[in-house]
């Protein structure tokens, strides 16, 4: 009831609303989780997680040959993506401090950004 009511309030334009939407990290937080094995969540943990996914959830009610489409279409912008960023050139290291949160950084004396 509450999210209905949230769309609704959106849809009227009467303001902003705040949501609280609770996630799920499948996979641990680095590749060294994988490597080293650790299991800190029992499967079934898991399980339950994924039956709720609300990817999978809203991926069923689009009809497969839609998905298709849509995915075929992702592809490409993901392939374009990809080669964009490899064909870029690599960022300056005299920029490594611009657009940070914090002014008046320095950097230490003797320290190279190369």
């Amino acid at each position: 009831e509450a999210a209905r009511q949230a769309v609704d309030r959106a849809r009227a334009g009467t303001g902003p609303t705040l949501l609280e939407l609770l996630t799920y990290r499948y996979h641990g937080h680095h590749t060294f989780e994988l490597k080293a094995r650790l299991r800190y969540r029992d499967q079934a943990e898991v399980d339950a997680w994924r039956a709720r996914d609300p990817l999978d959830i809203q991926s069923a009610r689009v009809p497969a040959e839609a998905r298709e489409h849509i995915d075929g279409e992702v592809d490409v912008l993901l392939d374009e993506a990809v080669r964009f960023a490899l064909a870029s050139p690599g960022p300056d290291p005299d920029g490594v401090l611009d657009h940070l949160y914090a002014t008046g950084m320095r950097t230490r004396a003797g320290v190279s950004h190369a």
